[in-house]
């Protein structure tokens, strides 16, 4: 599955999920990491979950049996999502790239 991802374009920040294609320690010194989903085991439902980091929201956008399935399902939303996704994490329209693997 290919996986979307947004560049501000100063080149300060980007929105992906991440996956060792793009190598962050060799990205320079001028941005910041910062998660916009996680995927977490649920003690309580006994389930994986992906839970949003910002916003007013903090249920599970997805409940799964698996953790492969979870990040399956993360990658799909983040992907349906990437607009607003950005839009939250820095304001400004940033440029749209896709990634090739």
């Amino acid at each position: 599955m290919k996986k979307l991802f947004k560049i501000k374009k100063d080149g300060s920040a980007i929105v992906a999920i991440y996956d060792d294609v793009i190598p962050l320690n060799e990205l320079g010194e001028n941005f910041d990491v910062e998660r916009v989903s996680n995927i977490e085991f649920d003690n309580k439902l006994k389930k994986w979950t992906v839970v949003m980091t910002k916003g007013d929201n903090k249920e599970p956008i997805i409940i799964t049996d698996k953790r492969a399935d979870a990040y399956e399902q993360e990658v799909a939303f983040v992907n349906e999502n990437i607009d607003k996704l950005a839009a939250i994490h820095f304001p400004k329209s940033p440029t749209s790239s896709e990634d090739k693997t």
